[in-house]
Parts: C-alpha cells; sequence; structure tokens
C-alpha cells in the first residue's frame, strides 16, 4: 500500500482522489507514524468493506487482550483459579 503524508493529504483533494482511484488504498503517516488508511472501495463493495473493517478490528481486539493476558500470566490459570478468583471479587464486591 502506497504511503501518504498528513501535509499531502491536506494539500490537494483532487490529487488525493487520483492516487485513491489509480492505488485503491492509501496509508497516511505523520512522519514514521502511521495515522491511517484511506481506502477506496466500489459502490458495490461498500457494505462487504465495511462488514470486513468491523470484523477485522473486534479480531484486533480479542488478539490485543490474548496478548496482555499472555504476558500477565493469565493463559496459564486453571479452571479453579478462574472460579477462585471470580469468588474473591464477589466477595469484595459484596461486603460493600
Amino acid at each position: 500500500m502506497k504511503s501518504i503524508s498528513i501535509q499531502e493529504v491536506g494539500g490537494g483533494v483532487p490529487d488525493l482522489r487520483q492516487q485513491l482511484e489509480k492505488d485503491r488504498g492509501l496509508l497516511v503517516t505523520d512522519g514514521d507514524t502511521p495515522l491511517g488508511v484511506l481506502y477506496a472501495p466500489s459502490a458495490e463493495s461498500l457494505d462487504l468493506c465495511m462488514d470486513a473493517l468491523i470484523l477485522a478490528r473486534g479480531k484486533l481486539a480479542i488478539e490485543r487482550l490474548q496478548q496482555d493476558a499472555a504476558e500477565r500470566g493469565l493463559d496459564k490459570w486453571t479452571m479453579d483459579d478462574v472460579n477462585a478468583f471470580i469468588a474473591k471479587v464477589r466477595q469484595k464486591r459484596d461486603c460493600r
């Protein structure tokens, strides 16, 4: 995917439109930092593209949660560990 700077995006909508028509997608950056993706779906594929984007964002969120759990060692918990944790939280909640 071609990369363009945020300054190029602000500089000219006609050029941006031509670039999107040519490449179908552009990565928008600020220096080396990615800011977003511009994607040009066809009118016929817009709904499919939006659905795919929503699914991909959900998958990414789940992967981040799983990675965080693994880094904290939570992926090694047994069902007894999970149940003990839940019981502890419920006990604290009921004491209030």
